[in-house]
């Protein structure tokens, strides 16, 4: 129930509004007035982030373009950083808290590079305090001190949260989709398919879907 409209312009954004809000209201859809921003702008906070469109990004051939960036409220890396700066000088905590911690980490990823990269020891830690609590999120946990370095990590790099969103140009759409019985694949014109064994029928769909992908790379790329 949560919409952000991008346009290239600020006619284009005005129209992109016009529709979204006749088409849903066509739907059948009550519109929160109240809790929507229906001027275009340059800058705004959505979901918990904010996105500037007005930022300016190196890109990888090495020209200076525009491109919309997201990064994190005042108050959010404000109260992140107490967090983990409390985690830092304990010991112990119960896993749930562990969890939360986690939680947030994880949903800040986007915007932190590498951020993806450094919650998986909390995770570890973790998945062995449930374990040995057999499942008990409520059990005290000690905190080992390996976790400090990545939470220091965490604590650094969080003041500097920033990341661009940028469209990539593609030069080659492969399509492919799998069912239980098969899967086919789709570029350019050409088209192949080939039918699952007896034995793979009985995998999971999104095993299949992988092994799809698998078949289109040496279908079109060997």
């Amino acid at each position: 129930d949560d919409l952000l409209l991008l346009g290239n312009s600020y006619k284009s954004c005005k129209e992109n509004v016009f529709y979204t809000i006749d088409t849903l209201e066509k739907l059948g859809f009550i519109i929160n007035y109240k809790k929507s921003i229906l001027e275009p702008s340059q800058e705004c906070e959505f979901l918990g982030f904010v996105y500037n469109s007005l930022s300016l990004s190196l890109s990888l051939s090495l020209s200076l373009s525009l491109s919309l960036t997201v990064s994190l409220p005042e108050r959010k890396i404000s109260a992140l950083t107490s967090l983990i700066k409390k985690f830092i000088i304990l010991k112990s905590c119960v896993i749930r808290e562990l969890a939360e911690l986690i939680e947030k980490l994880v949903s800040i990823c986007p915007m932190v590079q590498y951020g993806f990269l450094y919650f998986k020891l909390l995770e570890r830690v973790k998945y062995l305090a449930l374990k040995k609590s057999y499942g008990n999120y409520n059990k005290l946990m000690t905190i080992p001190d390996i976790v400090n370095s990545h939470l220091r990590w965490w604590l650094t790099s969080i003041s500097l949260a920033c990341n661009s969103i940028s469209l990539p140009t593609l030069q080659l759409d492969i399509f492919s989709d799998a069912s239980l019985t098969g899967c086919g694949v789709y570029c350019q014109g050409v088209t192949s398919h080939v039918y699952w064994s007896e034995t793979e029928k009985l995998l999971p769909i999104n095993y299949l879907e992988l092994k799809a992908a698998f078949f289109w790379l040496k279908v079109f790329c060997l």
